[in-house]
């Protein structure tokens, strides 16, 4: 039992990303905004997720790229 586990942990994070890029590109054609939030928040989280063994959780990993790519995402403005 702990093998399946052991392989649910390090299988989870790249199937989180997964999802939220086929999310993301999947709704790309609905978006018009300004600036480019929404597209730095999925990023983040993506970079977030990978990056989860400096932070040791991935919930706090989550969030926090989460805020640095709506962050720097909104200071990006759109031309167009």
């Amino acid at each position: 039992m702990s093998a399946v586990m052991e392989f649910v942990r390090a299988a989870l994070p790249w199937l989180i990303m997964g999802l939220l890029l086929a999310i993301y590109f999947g709704t790309s054609h609905y978006r018009k905004e300004n600036n480019y939030g929404l597209i730095g928040m999925c990023l983040g989280m993506c970079l977030g997720v990978a990056l989860k063994g400096i932070f040791g959780n991935i919930g706090i990993s989550m969030v926090i790229g989460i805020m640095a790519g709506t962050i720097f995402g909104s200071l990006i403005e759109k031309k167009g």
